[in-house]
C-alpha cells in the first residue's frame, strides 16, 4: 500500500509548485539517497500517468 502513497505523492509533486518548493528545501538537509528516491518516485508516477493515457486511448 506504500506504493500507492508514493504515487499519490508523486502526482501531488507534479501538480503543486508549493509542495515542490518545500521538497527542494527539505532536500538541502537530507542525503543523496533520499533525493534519488524522491526523483525516482516522480519519474515512476509520470510513467504510470503516460501508460494510463495510452491505455485509455487504445480502448
Amino acid at each position: 500500500m506504500e506504493w500507492l502513497a508514493n504515487i499519490v505523492s508523486g502526482i501531488y509533486y507534479l501538480l503543486s509548485p508549493t509542495y515542490r518548493q518545500k521538497k527542494h528545501h527539505q532536500w538541502k538537509n537530507e542525503g543523496t539517497m533520499v533525493k534519488i528516491f524522491d526523483i525516482g518516485m516522480w519519474l515512476t508516477t509520470l510513467l504510470i500517468i503516460v501508460f494510463v493515457i495510452i491505455a485509455l486511448a487504445v480502448l
